[in-house]
């Protein structure tokens, strides 16, 4: 299923450097064998199950940390960072494709926020993701005086765990950008304004700390 731990989000943060160093583009995808395939189905929630049960607390606040800070990394990083989502793309694994730069969908395409299935709400940025999305399909002249009507469709997705069943329908759900593309090769690569602070030093991982 391709779950998320402290080694894919430390493998990503190199793959984006390497990247940089070399001046080309990174492209995240896996298409993982099974009916449906997985491009991710979230991160390893047992890693913060045992956590808790340990009462681990500052190391669950430090992986959270380090993965939002991954994903804000490949968001803002100098070089194109590209997601190819493909079958189950959920929770932590549609924050890391709604991070990047540029989706390119497989229509096949089964993403969502289902973080409170498990009792819990997306940790990795998964919410304010959704809310740009939403936020860069609306016209450039939409007066926008009550923001409620705008912002209930998010919570209710984020509160019923809504998953869709297309790349279509991910984008008329909000959870895939407006010009996602739904087949293989389509699109063009945009690279992301730099964000001061993101592309330089790079942050030590709790992993690293620990050792």
């Amino acid at each position: 299923m391709n779950s998320l731990d402290q080694d894919m989000w430390e493998m990503m943060r190199k793959a984006v450097d390497l990247a940089t160093e070399k001046g080309v583009g990174v492209v995240i995808g896996n298409q993982a064998p099974g009916m449906p395939g997985a491009f991710s189905a979230g991160a390893n929630i047992g890693t913060i199950l045992e956590g808790a049960r340990s009462k681990q607390w500052d190391m669950i606040r430090k992986a959270l940390r380090y993965f939002q800070e991954t994903n804000t990394y490949m968001t803002y990083s100098p070089v194109p960072v590209v997601a190819a989502p493909y079958g189950m793309t959920l929770g932590g694994g549609a924050e890391v494709a709604m991070s990047c730069n540029k989706m390119v969908c497989h229509h096949d395409l089964f993403i969502g926020l289902v973080e409170v299935g498990v009792g819990v709400i997306p940790g990795g940025g998964g919410c304010m993701l959704l809310l740009r999305h939403y936020q860069n399909s609306l016209p450039k002249n939409a007066a926008m005086n009550n923001l409620q009507p705008f912002v209930t469709p998010i919570l209710q997705m984020i509160g019923t765990a809504t998953v869709s069943n297309s790349a279509a329908h991910a984008r008329d759900l909000g959870l895939a950008p407006g010009q996602c593309a739904g087949r293989r090769g389509a699109g063009m690569l945009t690279a992301r304004r730099e964000q001061p602070g993101l592309s330089g030093d790079r942050e030590r991982s709790p992993r690293e700390e620990q050792g």
